[in-house]
């Protein structure tokens, strides 16, 4: 467990003195708080001795604005890692993209609510700290896998002599095996883990636009009830303007009703991939109604990088099997496409169909991005096999699917792909594993 006792240091930078009050007051009793009222004091702190954990920042400001700010932290090794979250009056959504694309991990607008900003600061420290702590564990066991390693090429030279330190030897090697197993086990746990932390930070962030938008309605549909109160008070409203009124509140509660809608899917999506993808029951489910509620759980990151997804499966298709295991195969498959296949800026697609045949079924992903050598190929489904290692990549994420296809599904799974002609995977199983 991730111990949360110590109060977490949070930065507040805004030249409005209003905002710094009601930030500071909500946030106060829980986090340590600092306040600046410009960017330059902000990178100055946070390249301090005493970083803090994470940072609220305007964007509006003068001189330096916030996102040169935020360009400026995520440049420096020593900063890119403190989670920023913009509280801005800039709502159009290429300001939100641009936010994003900075690296932002999240987006206020205001005005915000005081309750909306302590559960966002609280999510976000909280995935932070656990991503620090998973971090830690991984660097801690590799530190171990390595020490092992060469303390067994020690005991292999010194024990080759005789037959009996040859025994000794392979003894030794059996137990450094069984270590490393556990070791891979827990890291793949891991891996499994830090997904659908990301999914949570997505998911936030999509749910956001919906309800912010359902209380703008609200309050305007609030503010204009009080209005035409008055008038009824004095005894001044006309039939006219009693139409309009009904005309206004119709409009108001239609928005408000379609938005809290919006917002509903998406929670109910993903609280039953979140659910699945930490549970190992099998269950009857239609496959196309799963994949549409495992992509839009998806559909921020996609969102991002505005790139398209084409389903190919029959409405009615229902199947016996383990959920858990197809929502984190998707979930893998466009994270791989995201991270390695879509290197460029130009808007790809992935194809995914799905079909009967007999009593298997036949699942394929495909992709259009920039594909994969033969020699990358042969080694995809290997552990810790990566060619994004310098940029934090594990190499675990499609040998999590290989074990997945072959171990619960019962299936078999392979891979196509050529340089500048996407990858394709292509699986196999039983329709009732």
């Amino acid at each position: 467990m991730i111990e949360t006792n110590n109060k977490s240091n949070i930065l507040i930078v805004d030249d409005e003195p209003a905002n710094i009050d009601m930030l500071g007051e909500v946030l106060m009793p829980e986090y340590k708080i600092r306040v600046v009222v410009n960017g330059p004091e902000a990178i100055e702190i946070a390249l301090s001795s005493n970083p803090p954990d994470l940072i609220l920042l305007d964007i509006m400001m003068p001189g330096m604005d916030g996102y040169e700010v935020c360009k400026r932290l995520k440049a420096d090794m020593r900063t890119s890692k403190i989670p920023v979250i913009f509280i801005t009056a800039k709502s159009e959504e290429e300001d939100e993209k641009n936010g994003f694309q900075l690296g932002v991990v999240d987006y206020i607008t205001k005005p915000f609510r005081l309750s909306v900003v302590q559960a966002r600061v609280r999510t976000h420290l909280t995935l932070k700290k656990y991503q620090d702590h998973m971090e830690a564990i991984v660097r801690e066991q590799t530190e171990d896998i390595r020490a092992a390693n060469n303390q067994l090429r020690i005991e292999i030279d010194e024990r080759k002599k005789t037959q009996t330190a040859l025994e000794q030897t392979n003894q030794s090697l059996e137990d450094s095996l069984s270590r490393l197993q556990e070791t891979r086990d827990h890291l793949i746990q891991s891996e499994k883990m830090a997904a659908l932390g990301g999914l949570v930070a997505g998911v936030a962030h999509e749910i956001n636009t919906p309800v912010g938008i359902g209380i703008t309605a609200s309050s305007f549909l609030s503010l204009e009830t009080r209005k035409y109160a008055e008038r009824i008070s004095q005894n001044e409203l006309s039939m006219d303007e009693i139409k309009k009124y009904i005309s206004i509140a119709s409009e108001a509660t239609a928005i408000i009703e379609s938005n809290l809608k919006r917002a509903g899917d998406l929670i109910q999506s993903f609280k039953q991939v979140g659910v699945d993808q930490s549970s190992k029951d099998r269950r009857f489910f239609r496959c196309k109604e799963y994949l549409d509620m495992v992509l839009l759980s998806l559909r921020p990151r996609l969102k991002n990088g505005r790139h398209e997804v084409v389903v190919d499966c029959p409405e009615l298709l229902e199947i016996n099997s383990y959920p858990g295991a197809f929502s984190q195969i998707i979930t893998n498959f466009v994270m791989n496409s995201l991270i390695h296949g879509f290197a460029e800026e130009s808007k790809k697609t992935i194809h995914i169909s799905v079909s009967q045949q007999g009593e298997q079924l036949l699942f394929r992903y495909k992709d259009n991005g920039k594909g994969m050598s033969q020699e990358c190929v042969e080694k995809v489904f290997e552990p810790f096999f990566t060619t994004k290692r310098n940029k934090g990549g594990t190499g675990l994420g499609l040998h999590i699917v290989y074990n997945l296809v072959t171990q619960i599904l019962k299936g078999a799974i392979q891979c196509t792909s050529h340089p500048d002609e996407g990858a394709e995977f292509i699986i196999t199983a039983p329709i009732s594993p």
